[in-house]
């Protein structure tokens, strides 16, 4: 055993060793440059903006945002600090904000909305926006902090700001009558990332409404969401009033629905591999140990070409390999792909205007999650489909079938090129909730036997007539062959 000793005297002198190499490295230093450099990185450290745990809207990559710029940036209604007067389209609509304002105030006093300079003024005199200023002021440093990115505004304004913003989007779920026309433009803009305020600063103002009960924001968000997207299918299991989402991103990220994949091929499979195993048993003990050799040197084959294949091969390399391809029936969600006994089941998908919009904004916001806290399905769910869609021949195959509806107008090369881009220039871990079904699916296109059947079927049995005039010449070949033998048999009697 080495003692404790000398284990300290070898690593003082490993210690003396190294000051000293540094030492002679010091003699060469310029000191003059060195006070440069550490003054200029101070002051840029100093410049750089706190982290803040409560921390979640952030701002979208300039890479990723070059790609589509308008599925990123507000195109009516600027909401939060990173649009606010940047445009002058979203100026020209700060009048629809506004006005929110002053019903909200009414609503303070509990007051039919009637707009009219007298009105307001008693409003005014009341007191009311003299209260809710100085309730949200001590809110302020919370919902600063709520955005990553650095905001370039005086206090006062971004107090303004805060207000009047919040006030229009709880006048705008509460009230959406009031929106006729505007609806759906202002739905989309309050789902992008950048343009997002924290949940709790609606909830807190709404106490401020003499409202029984107090609306539930995640509720509220839950009716109006058929406008948006219909790829939701909300759980009973979660009470909306229940869970505390950030934001509107944030709570969508929450409800998309997790990927469910149905275990009973792999169970198949291994009950397959137990009854095979049954009828070697009786053979002898030799040829068994060799017979499971041969298995072992197999399956070790195929998880080698798993390892080297990440990815599932396309709809149309599925489609040759034998894969039939249908829409699926009753679906829990849209996540809901199945692959069993050679079928592939994938939830029908109605790729609209939203649809990108609501994507890209959702997997921006996956990147940038906190990771201990992090979710991935979005991400996961548009990479399995993007591998399984590589050319417009897949998307039309996949429209065939009826599992995609095109409803942007675009032609089929558009929808493939949507999803070759949606999950550019983003990370993700090796392992995926869709792995087990990419290795079947990888499994059965590496089987001969399977490709060589589809072959048949897809050019030779590809029509009916094609198949009629097989069964015809296989019945003529027997028929032949009989005549052959009978003739054969006639020709040598007994």
């Amino acid at each position: 055993m080495i003692s404790d000793n000398k284990i300290v005297a070898e690593s003082s002198s490993k210690n003396c060793y190294n000051m000293e190499a540094i030492g002679e490295e010091i003699d060469e230093v310029n000191f003059d440059i060195c006070d440069k450099v550490e003054k200029s990185m101070g002051e840029m450290l100093e410049k750089l903006p706190p982290l803040h745990k409560e921390s979640s809207i952030y701002r979208v990559p300039k890479q990723q945002r070059e790609m589509n710029p308008k599925v990123y940036l507000p195109q009516f209604i600027s909401i939060g600090p990173y649009h606010y007067n940047t445009q002058n389209n979203l100026i020209a609509n700060e009048q629809y904000k506004f006005r929110a304002f002053i019903k909200f105030l009414y609503r303070m006093i509990n007051r039919d909305y009637e707009y009219s300079q007298e009105s307001l003024k008693g409003i005014l005199k009341a007191g009311t926006l003299k209260h809710i200023v100085k309730t949200s002021h001590c809110w302020t440093k919370q919902v600063w902090n709520s955005y990553a990115s650095s905001i370039n505004m005086k206090e006062e304004e971004f107090i303004i700001m805060m207000l009047v913003d919040a006030c229009f989007i709880i006048d705008f779920l509460l009230d959406p009558s009031f929106y006729i026309g505007l609806i759906f433009d202002i739905y989309i803009d309050l789902i992008k990332l950048e343009n997002q305020l924290p949940l709790f600063l609606l909830q807190r103002l709404a106490y401020l409404l003499p409202i029984t009960p107090n609306p539930c924001f995640p509720g509220l968000v839950i009716a109006r969401i058929s406008g948006i997207s219909d790829i939701y299918t909300f759980s009973s299991m979660h009470d909306p009033c229940d869970i505390e989402p950030k934001h509107f991103v944030d709570y969508l990220n929450f409800y998309f629905p997790q990927p469910l994949y149905d275990m009973t091929y792999n169970k198949q499979q291994e009950e397959n591999c137990g009854k095979k195993k049954s009828h070697v048993s009786f053979i002898h003990p030799y040829f068994c140990d060799f017979w499971n050799k041969m298995i072992h040197c197999a399956k070790n084959e195929k998880k080698k070409k798993r390892e080297k294949r990440q990815m599932p091969p396309s709809i149309t390399e599925l489609w040759e390999a034998g894969v039939t391809i249908k829409k699926a029936e009753n679906p829990k969600s849209i996540t809901s792909i199945t692959f069993k006994s050679g079928v592939l089941e994938i939830p029908h998908l109605n790729i609209h205007d939203s649809f990108e919009i609501l994507m890209r904004n959702l997997i921006a916001f996956e990147q940038f999650s906190d990771p201990s806290k992090k979710k991935t399905c979005v991400i996961e769910y548009i990479l399995f489909l993007d591998h399984l869609i590589s050319t417009e021949k897949d998307v039309r195959l996949l429209v065939k079938v009826g599992v995609i509806n095109n409803s942007i107008g675009g032609s089929d090369k558009e929808v493939s090129d949507l999803f070759n881009d949606l999950c550019k220039y983003v990370t993700i871990s090796k392992s995926s909730p869709y792995t087990e079904i990419i290795n079947n699916l990888c499994e059965h296109c590496d089987e001969w036997w399977n490709r060589a059947m589809a072959s048949l079927i897809h050019n030779y049995f590809n029509t009916p007539w094609a198949i009629i005039s097989f069964f015809a010449g296989a019945l003529l070949l027997i028929l032949t062959l009989l005549q052959t033998i009978f003739s054969a048999i006639s020709a040598f009697p007994t």
